[in-house]
């Protein structure tokens, strides 16, 4: 699994650093050649490693938890890659959101796949995908792992999650940082859960 995600990390990065034009930290612009993407990828094998090593993987319970991890881990290293490699900061919580958007896109679509085959109903499909997604990856196993409230109201499935494996690791991260470091995290993680309640609704 791991060997799948780095290969999807590697492609995504390219795809996204090809065509992209980013701020230097002195404020010039750029995009970069192949070399330059290749010297990107080098420090954030570096970084993932790194990373990886602190993110007390083993720990987690489950595999669902350690899969959400593991893409929390690759995303985090590819934003503190591309500072390292002379990006600003907020070129490269871009180029991060979109790497991080595209791996948990790729996994959402999978996931809804049978509700969408199924239904074309987009309450329906949310519901059934919802229900599958708390059985993996995020099934509420309890802490270090995800834990969630979890009731119905009619046919619907409402959960409150008490705690994240990939916020916990997160929080890590920035724990000698800033609250602005905390903030960006929580808009991008907002962001993300949006997106994907409307991927699965088909919108």
């Amino acid at each position: 699994m791991r060997w799948v995600l780095w290969r999807d990390v590697r492609r995504m990065s390219r795809r996204h650093l090809a065509y992209r034009t980013l701020q230097l930290t002195h404020g010039d612009t750029v995009r970069w050649v192949s070399g330059d993407i290749n010297g990107f990828l080098e420090t954030l094998e570096l970084e993932t490693a790194k990373m990886r090593a602190n993110a007390e993987l083993s720990k987690n319970p489950n595999a669902g938890s350690r899969l959400m991890v593991e893409l929390a881990v690759y995303t985090a290293a590819a934003d503190a890659a591309l500072r390292a490699y002379g990006g600003a900061t907020a070129s490269a919580h871009w180029v991060m959101a979109d790497i991080g958007w595209n791996l948990y896109r790729r996994m959402l679509v999978l996931s809804s796949l049978p509700s969408r085959m199924i239904s074309r109903g987009p309450e329906r499909r949310l519901c059934w995908t919802l229900g599958g997604l708390l059985i993996f990856p995020f099934r509420p196993v309890g802490t270090p792992g995800y834990e969630a409230q979890i009731f119905r109201n009619g046919k619907n499935i409402h959960t409150r999650f008490t705690h994240c494996p990939p916020q916990t690791l997160a929080l890590r991260m920035v724990s000698g940082g800033t609250t602005k470091d905390y903030k960006r995290y929580r808009r991008e993680a907002l962001f993300a859960t949006y997106a994907g309640r409307q991927g699965v609704r088909g919108k």
